[in-house]
């Protein structure tokens, strides 16, 4: 399974040999190590990751929701921190159909690792952010109807089309179309040229 340990109290000389080898490996000045001790304050966290966990809860995934319908692995913000090439890599294997990243630079990040899944951006891209989408095969989302209208104008210029997923809000608040909007918004992108 996949396990993660937080606020590990180490007491004592265990805590400073800790603290000594992050800094003597990391070659810090006195100055940051006066820092980060005092951000530390005696408590380490980590996460280690079993990819058979992975595996099996894709397994899991898949048995409960059925056949035809896709799933999506965010890797933004380098999978959360736990390594997004190692985390796509492991998706790939487990039959995930897609991948899911906030910033245009994490899509580069992937298709130079050679990570072929298809990956669609979250975030909000604009100018020659779109161009480097559309170059590198990654497919955009759109919660706007003026956003959709510069996506056009972009595939307009560039002489492509763009793949665009409608992005709905469900209650977070923070990025989406209304859903009151949304019927609309789609027929937009539908009859977009």
């Amino acid at each position: 399974t996949a396990c993660a340990w937080t606020n590990l109290q180490i007491t004592g000389y265990t805590q400073n040999l800790w603290k000594s080898f992050i800094f003597d490996y990391l070659g810090v000045s006195l100055r940051i190590m006066r820092h980060i001790n005092s951000v530390l304050d005696g408590m380490i966290a980590w996460a280690e990751i079993d990819l058979d966990a992975i595996a099996w809860n894709v397994q899991a995934i898949r048995q409960f929701i059925g056949e035809g319908i896709e799933i999506f692995a965010v890797v933004k913000a380098n999978a959360y921190g736990h390594g997004d090439i190692i985390i796509a890599d492991e998706a790939a294997r487990c039959g995930i159909e897609y991948l899911a990243i906030a910033r245009i630079e994490e899509g580069l990040k992937l298709r130079q690792h050679n990570i072929k899944l298809p990956i669609i951006d979250l975030g909000v891209e604009f100018h020659g952010n779109i161009r480097s989408a559309i170059e590198n095969n990654n497919e955009l989302s759109a919660s706007s109807m003026e956003y959709v209208s510069e996506l056009e104008k972009s595939a307009k210029k560039n002489k492509t089309v763009i793949p665009v997923h409608l992005k709905v809000d469900t209650g977070m608040r923070r990025l989406g179309c209304a859903l009151d909007s949304a019927e609309e918004i789609a027929e937009y992108i539908s009859a977009s040229k």
